[in-house]
């Protein structure tokens, strides 16, 4: 009644064990080991109550069989091509130039395998032995100095100069001459210089329309192609020279800005129709895109090269109803730098009155409405009537609202000019 059931390599929990009973009045209990080192008991009571009988159960974990490594590193780098059932690595490449055999180092298969190196000038030799000490392999590796693969270039010259951010690795330029260069002015064969890094390396040039081609074999025979081509700029000038809305400017355009604000009349409910760029490059496309008055209309400038850019107009009504009733905020008599005056106001129905101190007219205007984008009334961009004549004296105005209220008045004293 007593056991020893042998168990896999490796294994570190212990079997759970579950009676059967032979008949239905039996009790049957089980105490499992707690570890490996420890038996597992089954007690059987039989019906009675008194008869019982004990089974026990040894855990035997077997050793490990395995005599196969996982892995053979060669300087700390997986060694090409393993396969743990392969013993004979003939050809094991090292680069051109080595004047020490790689360090060799491996993973065993499990952690009690017992493994051994021996080197024998180019030929290493690994020993694993598995921990049953009945199972052996070996690993022999003949360790071979390649020839230089070296096909390179250090560098590329054309015309004498470097080509710019040259990276031996990139085998694919583009050298592009400013805009306007004459072709004449393009590189060719005469033109190519180099460096190598191996003088084993060989190097001929040849050329293919606007492309220049150099083959580079390095001594092992390996090919490096480096194609170099030429082009001429095209122009990547994306910048308008002018927007017009209305065939006005577009108030602080600048070609950098790409997105702006217009505000329209109170109570617009479309862009305008008259809207116009000026191109800066007669290589531009430009292409105009009207959106509803909820969206932003866009110019599309493509460059030569292909680059685009987006100007966008966010057009906006006023909030400001020109048709209310105004009042000394909204209008405004200002002086200017030049001695005239100038008159402005946002609201609609203002008609200037300009007389002597004795009451006679000089001068009626209807004012203008200042531009809505124009934030300031007083300011110097806002348009409205402005008085140049040469009266030398003092004068009176009035700013009249449907000529017949009177929204703001004073006295200004024109000089000669």
């Amino acid at each position: 009644f007593t056991y020893t059931v042998d168990l896999p390599y490796a294994t570190e929990q212990v079997p759970l064990v579950e009676g059967v009973k032979t008949i239905e009045g039996q009790t049957v209990e089980v105490v499992n080991a707690a570890t490996l080192a420890d038996t597992t008991f089954v007690v059987v009571t039989a019906e009675d109550s008194i008869t019982q009988q004990t089974y026990s159960f040894a855990w035997n974990v077997l050793p490990s069989s395995n005599a196969y490594l996982q892995m053979i590193y060669l300087n700390g780098e997986p060694m090409p091509d393993f396969d743990p059932e392969e013993p004979y690595y003939d050809h094991v490449e090292v680069p051109y130039g080595t004047t020490q055999w790689p360090e060799v180092t491996w993973l065993e298969g499990d952690k009690d395998q017992k493994v051994t190196l021996e080197m024998n000038d180019n030929v290493a030799l690994l020993k694993v032995e598995a921990q049953d000490g009945e199972n052996y392999n070996e690993y022999q590796l003949t360790f071979v100095i390649a020839k230089s693969t070296e096909n390179r270039l250090k560098n590329i010259y054309l015309k004498g100069e470097a080509i710019v951010n040259y990276n031996p690795d990139e085998t694919k330029w583009n050298v592009v001459y400013p805009n306007g260069t004459p072709q004449s002015e393009l590189a060719t064969i005469e033109d190519v210089t180099y460096e190598v890094f191996n003088p084993t390396e060989q190097v001929e040039v040849m050329s293919s329309d606007d492309v220049l081609i150099l083959l580079v074999t390095a001594e092992n025979g390996d090919i490096r192609v480096y194609e170099i081509t030429q082009e001429i700029a095209l122009s990547s000038n994306t910048r308008l020279d002018d927007i017009l809305i209305n065939g006005e400017s577009l108030p602080g355009f600048d070609p950098d800005v790409l997105e702006y604000v217009y505000v329209l009349p109170y109570g617009s409910t479309s862009a305008p129709n008259d809207i116009q760029y000026i191109s800066s490059d007669e290589t531009q496309s430009v292409s105009l895109l009207i959106n509803p008055i909820s969206d932003p209309t866009q110019i599309f400038v493509t460059a030569e090269d292909g680059t685009v850019v987006v100007y966008s107009i966010q057009f906006v009504p006023d909030d400001f109803d020109p048709s209310s009733t105004p009042t000394i905020d909204n209008v405004c008599v200002t002086s200017r730098a030049d001695n005239t005056w100038k008159f402005t106001t946002n609201c609609t129905g203002i008609i200037l009155y300009l007389s002597t101190l004795d009451g006679k007219i000089l001068l009626k205007a209807n004012l203008p409405l200042v531009d809505p984008n124009v934030p300031e009334i007083c300011s110097d961009e806002a348009n409205g009537f402005i008085l140049d004549q040469a009266l030398d004296r003092v004068i009176a105005y009035y700013f009249v609202h449907q000529n017949k209220t009177i929204v703001k008045s004073g006295k200004i004293r024109v000089s000669q000019q």
